[in-house]
């Protein structure tokens, strides 16, 4: 398509050309000038369809390196699924959870509220209001 649209540019212009150097009379010269122009609009056409060419086949590499790279993903979650599942799973190192201590604001006084993040979601006695309240991490 872009071999075409460079052919009927180079047309356009070579017809501009021989119009111009016969032209008689204003009319003549704008009829070589519009040949100019529709040569022009053919040049652009050409670039853009080799702009969009380049830019397709820079995509499709693209995906292709994102394919190949979402397979080793699987791949290597497969295997550790598979090491999760099997007796092997035991020789993996226990790990025991550290209390981690969150802080929160009471919903209706706004007092700070310090708890361990085990709780988050519960309710509880805001220290400050006495009143029951939601444990989200606001802070």
């Amino acid at each position: 398509m872009r071999v075409v649209l460079f052919i009927l540019c180079v047309f356009a212009f070579l017809g501009g050309v021989s119009v111009l150097v016969g032209a008689q009379s204003a009319i003549h010269e704008i009829e070589a000038f519009m040949l100019f122009l529709i040569g022009a609009v053919f040049l652009v056409g050409a670039s853009m369809m080799e702009t969009l060419g380049v830019t397709n086949r820079n995509l499709e590499r693209i995906k292709d390196h994102l394919r190949t790279g979402i397979k080793a993903l699987d791949a290597k979650l497969i295997a550790i699924a598979r090491l999760l599942d099997s007796k092997e799973s035991s020789k993996l190192p226990k790990t025991e959870s550290v209390p981690t201590t969150v802080k929160g604001t009471c919903k209706l006084c706004g007092g700070v509220l310090e708890f361990d993040s085990k709780h988050l979601g519960e309710t509880a006695s805001c220290p400050h209001c006495g009143q029951e309240t939601g444990l989200e991490t606001t802070l």
